[in-house]
């Protein structure tokens, strides 16, 4: 009986009205009638919140009921983003997107998601090389710092816990290290460092040409060379020309075995050595006992045989049994083809005086006989 009641209902119907005159309420009277449309429940909704852990693109669908509605998706401030159910989008940093729906009625509906980016500015801190033998140590560096797992790999050549943030590692070879990091949310992130492995002493070789000499022969040492490789000779007792180059000439006195040591650009060693062994001139010349100038090209000729640059003075006297000299020569490579006045001699045993000299220019002598045979 009021004239402005309330009407609560949940269904689509007519209300009448019926206005009397109450000075004459059964003649005076009027009606009227009006239409309540309830529009159907309009529901929104933009998704589950979502978690990202990377910069990048995303694909929103929102989803209406009943879905013959207006669409739009706009920013916590109200900057529309788009008209439509579909929003694509660039995530550069958390934030939240509503989605507003609107019927032919006029009524609405919003919902809204929240996308949270965890983005993770890592790396892996360390050698670039180390030396054979060396422990590599690698650190995992997180920005923003925070609370994460560690995972490491390889595992096998890890030295301690693999879920540290830092690392001990010794290496064979050029490795290249990971490590996936998690935060809570279940964000996964990967982060690689490959660590090189120098080994000069894998190259190093050294030679000595010749490896044998007399006291003042020379000798020729070299070492495997490399740019930005650093040579130190040892012994530094003055027989080398140079202990700092890959290519000294040696000078013994004595026998001697030489040592380099080699730097590399990363500051890794190795050693070698070789020896040089120092013959005395007496003997370091020899002459034959015996030979046979027979023709069969096998010992046909007798020769002082030495070293190569040993002799610097040479003199070879034969004589017979009886005295008679037969043969004599000052030419170090000149050798007796068992021939006396252009006459081959018979099988006999002569005597020899060898005089000679090395680079020390000291003399000696060797005395002995010689047997010629068939």
């Amino acid at each position: 009986h009021s004239h402005n009641p309330l009407c609560n209902t949940a269904i689509s119907r007519w209300y009448y009205v019926t206005v009397r005159d109450p000075d004459y309420p059964d003649s005076c009277a009027a009606m009227d009638s009006v239409y309540v449309l309830v529009a159907p429940a309009l529901f929104a909704n933009a998704g589950r919140d979502t978690i990202l852990c990377a910069k990048g693109s995303l694909q929103i669908t929102g989803i209406a009921h009943p879905p013959d509605v207006k669409y739009s998706w706009c920013t916590l401030e109200g900057k529309l983003l788009a008209d439509g159910p579909v929003l694509k989008i660039d995530i550069e940093a958390s934030g939240e997107y509503i989605l507003k729906v609107y019927d032919a009625y006029g009524c609405s509906a919003s919902d809204t998601m929240h996308i949270e980016l965890y983005e993770l500015k890592g790396s892996i801190t360390g050698p670039d090389v180390v030396c054979l033998g060396d422990t590599v140590r690698l650190a995992a560096q997180t920005e923003p710092y925070g609370s994460y797992t560690y995972e490491w790999q390889p595992g096998a050549i890890i030295l301690g816990d693999l879920h540290d943030s830092t690392i001990l590692a010794i290496i064979s070879g050029e490795t290249r290290f990971s490590v996936t990091i998690a935060n809570a949310e279940g964000c996964v992130w990967t982060f690689y460092h490959t660590v090189e492995l120098s080994d000069p002493a894998s190259e190093l070789q050294v030679s000595v040409d010749p490896d044998i000499v007399v006291v003042g022969q020379e000798t020729q040492l070299t070492a495997t060379y490399k740019p930005g490789w650093h040579y130190n000779w040892e012994p530094k007792d003055g027989s080398l020309n140079n202990d700092t180059i890959y290519n000294p000439i040696a000078r013994p006195l004595k026998t001697t075995r030489y040592t380099v040591t080699v730097t590399d650009e990363n500051g890794c060693t190795a050693t070698a050595d070789g020896q040089v062994s120092v013959q005395t001139c007496p003997d370091a010349v020899f002459l034959p006992n015996a030979f046979s100038p027979n023709g069969d090209s096998k010992n046909d000729e007798l020769c002082i045989r030495s070293r190569a640059g040993t002799l610097a003075r040479v003199e070879l006297i034969i004589h017979s049994r009886w005295g008679e000299q037969v043969f004599t020569t000052t030419d170090p490579t000149f050798c007796w083809d068992g021939t006396f006045k252009n006459k081959k001699l018979s099988p006999d045993v002569f005597g020899y005086l060898l005089k000679f000299s090395c680079l020390q220019q000291e003399q000696h002598v060797k005395i002995g006989n010689i047997t010629l045979l068939k």
